[in-house]
């Protein structure tokens, strides 16, 4: 167990005992006839219809209201093929007003992105397309774009995104990260952060056989550098794309792995450790070729695969670990152990993501520790999430910096936590940023001299506003929505008039024409009008 984490287990089962509720999008159906005012409300009735075509297709993500006015509602929409109908071509008429706007600015971006998860795979892919070939063409990085393409792919329906989909988003990613990796490091930790996001789906997806040498390689490459620099948030960020990369099959053999990293030797070695067992200790006693020959192998084991612990200091087996370092290519468990957590949060098992945190067996892992700070911190700026839910993640990343037990403390995890909690202060959400403003404040004593200088540097410097994701934007406005809908109020009163008339000729009570044999005759002799005639036309007097 870590020596941070381990730390705080005693504190452990005070936060997060239980699963809570996801955050999801508020939503419900107009009343029948009644003009569609956002882009929130149609996106959940086009979703509602497509629920009915196909059950598989559920509304996740949207909350709606269960009162009578909304089973009215429901009922209604049902029972009026028309308004179906308006409602499908609506949505798609937004998909086509963007696709053909010029000018696209970031409210217009937001709108049709919470839009986009809850089309048909036809215009899913014409907006895809457009996100795409939008970034593919811009000269300059437009970060609202490339955020829409980012939510726009990594919640989509899990059959809608085919390989070469995701293999062209690859590319773009990559070349536009080559072109601006030079520059601040604001435009590449945004690229870094969408090449991450691309490669959980690719992983998700299970993606077979990517181009090393065209796709794989190149980006490696990429990766390993920003891997080097100084920004230790673009640092971190790279080190977890670039192990999603690396969790993406590629068309490599292992043969070819082990030669491209180590040459013949190398299989050599196996060759020999699988006669008998070679052990490192007793290499290490002798002396020539072959303990140059076992450096060569042992870099598979550490350089490539990033290993846990010195093999000169384990002594294990050269088989064992050359044989580890294939297999593995270099992936680490923290990064299944991250997403693993993601999904946790996601779903709102928080019960489940508390042990993950404290007693995974990767949680000693720097990687492991940042990933779980960023991931606490999105649910703490997110206004989706329940306060109390918030207050305790900040509270846990509180718990996590102050610790006295904490062994061999990480500056730059620490400096990370600060930042976070600093952006939950500055919330919308008085209480929340209230009740964390005063953690903050107590941490400025916790720590030794330089836990405390540290966090003077940090309180006195900039704010980092790199972006802690939340699950859903907030929608201000929907102008697409709003353009691509300039029809008259008129029209939707004589729609709802439409609707009543025909309600009322549905609930109209019919009574039945009666006659007399003769004007003369009595009332006890009235008879069935339509029942006599039908008779008669279909008799042989007429």
């Amino acid at each position: 167990m870590s020596a941070v984490f381990a730390a705080a287990s005693g504190d452990k089962t005070s936060i997060f005992l239980q699963n809570v509720t996801a955050p999801s999008l508020q939503a419900s159906l107009p009343a029948p006839g009644a003009r569609l005012e956002t882009t929130l409300r149609l996106l959940y009735c086009n979703q509602f219809l497509r629920s009915q075509v196909s059950p598989s297709s559920a509304t996740a993500g949207i909350t709606v209201g269960q009162d009578q006015s909304q089973q009215a509602s429901v009922d209604a929409l049902l029972h009026d093929i028309e308004e179906q109908q308006k409602i499908r071509e609506l949505a798609i008429r937004v998909v086509e007003e963007f696709v053909t706007d010029d000018l696209k600015n970031a409210e217009e971006i937001a709108e049709v992105v919470l839009l986009g998860p809850f089309l048909d795979q036809e215009y899913y892919l014409k907006l895809l397309n457009c996100f795409i070939g939008e970034c593919e063409a811009a000269k300059l990085l437009d970060v609202d774009l490339l955020q829409g393409l980012v939510r726009v792919f990594h919640r989509a329906e899990p059959d809608y995104l085919q390989p070469d989909d995701l293999v062209r988003m690859l590319v773009v990613l990559r070349t536009r990260l080559q072109d601006t990796h030079q520059q601040t490091a604001k435009h590449p930790y945004y690229l870094t952060l969408a090449l991450s996001r691309l490669l959980d789906v690719m992983v998700e997806g299970k993606v077979q056989d990517l181009s090393r040498v065209v796709d794989h390689e190149p980006l490696s490459a990429l990766l390993g550098q920003l891997m080097e620099s100084p920004d230790p948030y673009l640092k971190h960020q790279a080190c977890y794309a670039h192990q999603g990369l690396l969790h993406v099959p590629n068309d490599e053999t292992r043969r070819q792995f082990v030669l491209r990293h180590a040459g013949n030797i190398a299989m050599g070695l196996l060759g020999v450790a699988s006669v008998c067992k070679l052990d490192l200790n007793g290499v290490l006693d002798g002396a020539g070729k072959l303990r140059d020959a076992t450096v060569s192998a042992l870099e598979i084991g550490t350089k490539v695969v990033g290993g846990t612990q010195s093999l000169y200091e384990s002594g294990q087996s050269i088989a064992a670990s050359v044989r580890g370092g294939i297999s593995s290519g270099g992936r680490l468990l923290w990064y299944p152990a991250l997403r693993e957590a993601r999904e946790h949060i996601q779903n709102g098992r928080l019960s489940d993501f508390n042990p993950l945190v404290y007693e995974a067996p990767c949680s000693g892992d720097l990687e492991f520790q940042w990933g779980v700070c960023q991931l606490l911190g999105e649910i703490a700026v997110d206004l989706q999430w329940e306060a109390s839910t918030r207050q305790h993640a900040a509270e846990l990343l509180a718990e996590l910096y102050s610790n006295d037990n904490i062994c061999n403390p990480n500056k730059e995890l620490d400096s990370w936590i600060l930042q976070i909690i600093r952006q939950v202060v500055a919330s919308p959400d008085a209480a929340t940023s209230g009740h964390v403003h005063l953690l903050l404040q107590g941490l400025g004593k916790k720590g030794d001299v330089g836990k405390q200088a540290l966090y003077c540097d940090v309180m006195d410097g900039p704010m980092i506003l790199y972006p802690l994701r939340p699950h859903f934007s907030g929608l201000s406005s929907s102008p697409l929505l709003a353009r691509v809908q300039g029809v008259p109020e008129v029209e939707y009163d004589i729609h709802r008039l439409r609707v009543q008339r025909l309600k009322e000729r549905d609930n109209a009570l019919y009574i039945p024409p009666q006659a007399k044999p003769t004007l003369r005759s009595t009332d006890d002799t009235l008879f069935p009008l339509m029942e006599k005639t039908l008779k008669f036309l279909a008799g042989s007097k007429q």
